[in-house]
């Protein structure tokens, strides 16, 4: 079976600045506020404090996390191996349990792709390829589930919530496979970013943004159709970026485009080349080793922050994991650049209010998994002065 590690999607909402935290061995003070190094180009980012994130006693490894969730003291993955959530403690790494790997086939989830958490109500959203799941927090039990949208494509990362919907990451069109049968320039015309569905039970839901670049410079389903959004519940803007694209879109309340963003970098990948339909395993691997990716999006303040993904170059065969590299972009909301290619550890995974949550399995991305994950948290704050002070004015 062909093992290429998917693209999962990340949303994260801020304050007003950006810092990443010296690592120490134990947690630092909320009120510390590190240096931030300007350019990036390359240098790996370091983090507040990491923890190892150990499987629970007698339950196998853990799969490689495709989107998570933080709820105060826990953070929640999903691993599609398992077919479930992982819940962890931030306070130790210890496993706390695992959400929806049920004996009874209904209640199963067949491959948790995106999830929400819901921590005042204490409910986890999962959707799979079929359905989307509720659960009690507390005592993991199934409180509903409903159909998924049959026309959205891969929607693997985290989802948002507003008061009575959630809104799932991943492009939706009348006709999930047309863009296969179009010209890369406009493989993705007519399609959304984001649908919004009922949370609390079956209903009509609806697409959210437009597009924000038609082409597709690799037309895989794994990047063509992956998306990411984020919201800024205090101007009440949207973000969405595609897997394939070079921009991202800032829009309105009601979907219309009000700034798009050139993230490429310096070590952002683009060798004009298009990946076909139904390219070769072998040539899919070696466009991405020469492509970057955008894996994620999100607001931070006044300020976006992109991640891309590019893949080491070397041999491949069939079975043996890509070893990806990560970086991360900040723009101001005019497009500026302020910081450039600054290095992760791996894909992040989860955010909360002030830091974003890296879980890596130290280069082992096979999809059998491992006994445990190194999760990093890089604290994030930020205000005019300290932005100031970095771009040195």
């Amino acid at each position: 079976m062909l093992n290429i590690p998917q693209l999962a999607l990340w949303s994260v909402a801020m304050g007003v600045a950006l810092a990443l935290f010296g690592c120490t061995d134990k947690r630092p003070s909320e009120g510390a506020v590190p240096s931030y190094p300007v350019g990036g180009t390359g240098k790996m980012a370091s983090p507040e404090w990491q923890i190892i994130l150990r499987a629970g006693e007698g339950e196998g490894p853990i799969g490689v996390p495709s989107a998570g969730a933080v709820c105060e003291k826990d953070i929640f993955l999903s691993d599609m191996r398992n077919r479930a959530v992982h819940r962890f403690s931030l306070a130790d790494g210890s496993h706390l349990g695992m959400i929806g790997q049920s004996a009874d086939k209904i209640e199963r989830m067949a491959s948790p792709e995106s999830i929400a958490v819901d921590c005042e109500r204490g409910e986890l959203y999962v959707l799979d390829h079929r359905l989307m799941f509720r659960f009690d927090v507390a005592t993991g039990g199934l409180k509903s589930r409903v159909p998924r949208p049959k026309s959205l494509g891969p929607a693997v990362g985290t989802a948002l919530l507003t008061q009575d919907s959630i809104i799932i990451p991943g492009h939706f069109a009348a006709d999930v496979t047309a863009w296969m049968h179009r010209a890369p320039s406009f493989a993705l015309t007519g399609t959304n970013i984001g649908y919004r569905l009922p949370r609390d039970g079956p209903g009509e839901g609806n697409p959210l943004l437009p597009v924000v670049e038609p082409q597709c410079r690799s037309m895989s389903p794994d990047t063509c159709m992956r998306a990411a959004i984020d919201l800024d519940r205090r101007h009440e803007k949207w973000l969405a970026c595609q897997a394939g694209a070079t921009t991202v879109g800032i829009f309105s309340s009601d979907g219309a485009v009000l700034k798009r963003i050139d993230v490429r970098s310096p070590l952002f990948r683009h060798d004009g080349t298009t990946l076909p339909v139904l390219a070769p395993v072998p040539d899919r691997v070696r466009w991405l080793q020469r492509n970057s990716m955008i894996h994620s999006c999100a607001f931070f303040g006044d300020y976006v922050a992109t991640t891309h993904v590019v893949y080491e170059p070397g041999e491949w065969k069939p079975g043996k994991a890509m070893t990806p590299n990560v970086y991360l972009n900040v723009h101001r909301a005019d497009g500026t650049p302020v910081l450039l290619d600054l290095r992760l550890p791996d894909r992040a995974m989860a955010y909360d209010g002030h830091s974003l949550y890296v879980p890596s399995s130290g280069g082992n991305r096979l999809t059998n998994g491992g006994p445990e994950l190194t999760l990093y948290r890089f604290r994030v704050t930020m205000d005019d002065g300290a932005l100031n002070q970095q771009l040195g004015s």
